[in-house]
């Protein structure tokens, strides 16, 4: 969750200057126009709040707990970092990216409920 946290509070200009450090070893070129095609970020929100949802259902399922607090804890969790975002120079609070998150995080926790059932 601190990963995810870092990434979603870093400014503006730090998130191009990674995102261009990734697309030069990327065997496609990337332009400006393919995000307005493909929502990368909204990926990326999903994303992130899938893995936190995995791996924190796992380690809390674990101990015999409810999933619904732990998907609440991170719809709380996204609302904090969209309002951070709000603050943040070349960022934008986003209820997309809120949406993004929340179908993150509940894939996540359903992933996480498929592989501890195959276990």
């Amino acid at each position: 969750m601190l990963f995810t946290l870092l990434l979603l509070i870093m400014p503006g200009s730090m998130i191009e200057y990674l995102m261009s450090q990734v697309s030069a070893w990327l065997p496609w070129s990337s332009s400006s126009s393919d995000t307005d095609v493909y929502p990368i970020d909204k990926f990326v929100h999903a994303a992130l709040f899938a893995l936190s949802g995995f791996f924190l259902t796992r380690g809390w399922l674990n101990q015999s707990r409810s999933w619904l607090p732990l998907f609440l804890l991170l719809i709380a969790y996204a609302a904090v970092t969209e309002i951070l975002q709000y603050f943040i120079p070349g960022r934008s609070a986003s209820a997309a990216d809120f949406l993004a998150d929340g179908i993150g995080a509940a894939v996540g926790i359903l992933l996480a409920f498929v592989f501890m059932n195959a276990d």
